[in-house]
């Protein structure tokens, strides 16, 4: 009968340092992209559908204070 070899296993001893390291400049290459995308946005300045919307935010909160101060004096 033929013996069958046990596959040898090899084991590469790396520091806790060494694996943070690894697995620290891997995330840094995944997600570049990503912060490049996030620094792109945080640069451009307010769109003039932020402003539109500012305006009838403002133009909503003034309308409530009106209709509180209107509601009170008709008592």
């Amino acid at each position: 009968m033929a013996r069958q070899e046990q596959p040898r296993s090899t084991t590469v001893g790396l520091t806790r340092e060494e694996v943070q390291g690894l697995i620290d400049r891997s995330l840094d290459r995944k997600l570049a992209p990503v912060f490049d995308k996030l620094a792109e946005a945080a640069d451009q300045g307010p769109r003039v559908r932020d402003v539109i919307g500012g305006i009838g935010c403002i133009l909503g909160l003034v309308a409530v204070a009106l209709y509180f101060s209107k509601r009170g004096k008709r008592k």
